[in-house]
């Protein structure tokens, strides 16, 4: 095990600049991915027990029957 960590030591080591800010940008972006479907949507859905309203249907109107007046 402690050669494994020594391996990945050196390697870190030797990883580009650039590299190593795509990794840790990539490591809090899904962190904060992780958060928002774990903590923050589950807190947004209504309580089971709150009835939700909804509009009750509009009548549709009913076309006349009488012919346009021509002028």
């Amino acid at each position: 095990m402690k050669d494994l960590l020594t391996r990945l030591a050196a390697s870190w080591k030797n990883l580009p600049q650039s590299t190593k800010l795509l990794l840790a940008g990539l490591l809090m972006v899904g962190a904060v991915s992780l958060w928002y479907v774990g903590f923050y949507l589950p807190a947004q859905v209504p309580p089971a027990s709150a009835e939700v309203s909804s509009p009750a249907p509009q009548e549709t109107p009913k076309p006349s029957r009488s012919p346009p007046s021509l002028p």
